[in-house]
């Protein structure tokens, strides 16, 4: 940060100094700290590339995780395209691990509501939610969607849009294959 903050401000004290001269090249009146217009330019094109190859490897490897070429787990594509970028120094290691370390309540509050939602599983509450919400529909599809999304309503109240995500979706699963529907849209 401090080198970045030196950068500016030497750039900024050029511009002060030498606004007319920066057009030059190689001339003895620029003043000896005033950077060359064809140094930033190319610098400035490094960033553009830096960004374009950021972006390529992050799409490649969200495409991956939802391809999952060769069987390989999601997991596995998402962990390779980050090292890669820190590995290939498009992103500074030190930056990846504030990144890492400032979302810890994040990851904190998914393993959580993961955690409740296999115990949950194990416990057989979506079963006992798939069997209600298949009896009380009585075979239509129109009723079964309304009381999922009334129960998604009642979960999201109580707990957040995460946790519906995470502990509705597999009762959602089980009520949809207990009354034999088409899970997909």
């Amino acid at each position: 940060m401090k080198e970045y903050r030196k950068r500016s401000e030497h750039t900024a004290r050029a511009c002060v100094y030498a606004p007319k001269y920066n057009s030059l090249r190689n001339s003895s009146r620029i003043a000896p700290h005033a950077p060359r217009l064809s140094h930033s330019l190319n610098s400035m094109h490094l960033l553009a590339s830096h960004a374009v190859l950021i972006w390529i490897v992050s799409l490649a490897g969200i495409l991956c995780m939802l391809l999952r070429p060769w069987g390989v787990r999601e997991a596995v594509w998402i962990s390779a395209a980050a090292l890669l970028l820190i590995a290939a120094r498009l992103i500074p290691l030190p930056l990846a691990a504030r990144a890492a370390a400032s979302g810890s309540d994040v990851y904190l509050f998914l393993a959580g509501m993961m955690l409740l939602a296999e115990l949950a599983r194990h416990e057989g509450v979506f079963d006992w939610i798939a069997d209600i919400a298949v009896r009380r529909s009585r075979g239509s599809a129109s009723r079964l969607f309304l009381l999922v999304y009334c129960t998604g309503i009642a979960v999201t109240a109580l707990l957040s849009n995460d946790a519906t995500a995470v502990v509705l979706t597999p009762a959602i699963l089980a009520a949809v294959r207990r009354a034999r529907a088409h899970p997909r849209p």
